[in-house]
């Protein structure tokens, strides 16, 4: 029959060579600061690339006045409100005559400022 300490001494060598321990100390890094600046430096330069070679092609495709297209979405166009298009233009030009009499030194009425 076997003794406990030679079960427990036979437990431990196995254990021992499944976890083998390090003779001599050897210091982990756990940071490896030339690395991380490698990884941040690259992945900046390949992000700036995308981004410039995505705004070189909206710009040439905006400058051959060709409509960028998104799968999936359909363009509609909707109604025009006639009567808010021109109450819109009259108040424009309304703005324009009072800038010119201004500019000929007539006397202008504006409306009354509706936060006083």
């Amino acid at each position: 029959m076997m003794n406990l300490d030679d079960t427990v001494q036979k437990i431990v060598s196995l254990l021992r060579r499944f976890f083998p321990q390090s003779v001599s100390f050897s210091p982990r890094r756990i940071f490896y600061p030339e690395r991380d600046w490698n990884i941040a430096l690259v992945s900046s330069f390949l992000a700036l690339i995308v981004l410039v070679g995505f705004g070189a092609y909206l710009f040439l495709e905006v400058s051959r006045e060709k409509p960028v297209e998104i799968p999936g979405v359909e363009a509609r166009a909707g109604k025009l409100d006639r009567q808010l298009l021109q109450s819109t233009i009259e108040a424009y030009r309304q703005k324009e005559a009072n800038l010119e009499a201004l500019k000929n030194g007539l006397p202008v009425t504006f409306p009354a400022d509706p936060s006083l």
